[in-house]
């Protein structure tokens, strides 16, 4: 799926909420315009925390992040969104690599799972850390290894590219006050690290 693709698909599903029927709308060009126009125009900036939380992140303000946790001497994640208390979307940042990805919980097939009429699926999401869940954050010799070890448990999604972040519906870069600032939790707790120095 491209970046356009999924960000239009997000976009559709945040602003028009739960639809009765699906209908995947694709907007022409001039609707992609004129919705980055209006979200340009609306969108709140980024506030980032003592600890590097975030709120407001991207173009149209949807993502938000908890504190900078450490994980070895040069990753930092933050959760994104938590299922039943149990971390369900992570952001997970190299410091040394200055790579980040996000990784996002899969459904348990349960008496709660179901399938709307879109094809998304709803219910209990899996935990995503051990013990509970398949992963400890510090697998792989680098973030690209993370991801194919992260897939292969086929509990996970990864999004490498954080498009929702990074794009606007048009695939451009989102206005600087929209921008995360994915290297704060290495400048808390990986001074040394390349990302501190940026």
């Amino acid at each position: 799926m491209s970046a356009e693709i999924f960000i239009s698909l997000v976009l559709s599903l945040t602003l028009s909420g739960a639809a009765l029927a699906c209908e995947v709308q694709f907007q022409t060009p001039a609707e992609k315009r004129q919705i980055n126009r209006d979200a340009r125009a609306n969108s709140k900036p980024v506030e980032m925390g003592r600890y590097c939380s975030f709120v407001n992140g991207g173009l149209y303000d949807q993502v938000s992040g908890g504190d900078a946790q450490p994980l070895d001497k040069s990753r930092v994640y933050h959760v994104l969104d938590t299922a039943e208390g149990v971390a369900s979307d992570l952001m997970v940042v190299d410091c040394d690599a200055l790579a980040v990805t996000r990784v996002i919980a899969g459904y348990i097939d349960n008496d709660n799972y179901s399938i709307d009429s879109c094809g998304h699926e709803l219910g209990d999401r899996e935990p995503i850390i051990a013990p509970a869940g398949p992963l400890t954050l510090t697998e792989g010799d680098g973030l690209a290894a993370f991801e194919q070890i992260a897939m292969q448990t086929r509990k996970v999604w990864v999004d490498g590219d954080l498009a929702a972040l990074r794009l606007d519906l048009e695939g451009g870069p989102v206005p600087r006050k929209d921008r995360v600032d994915f290297l704060c939790g290495c400048r808390l707790h990986h001074p040394q690290s390349k990302g501190a120095l940026q």
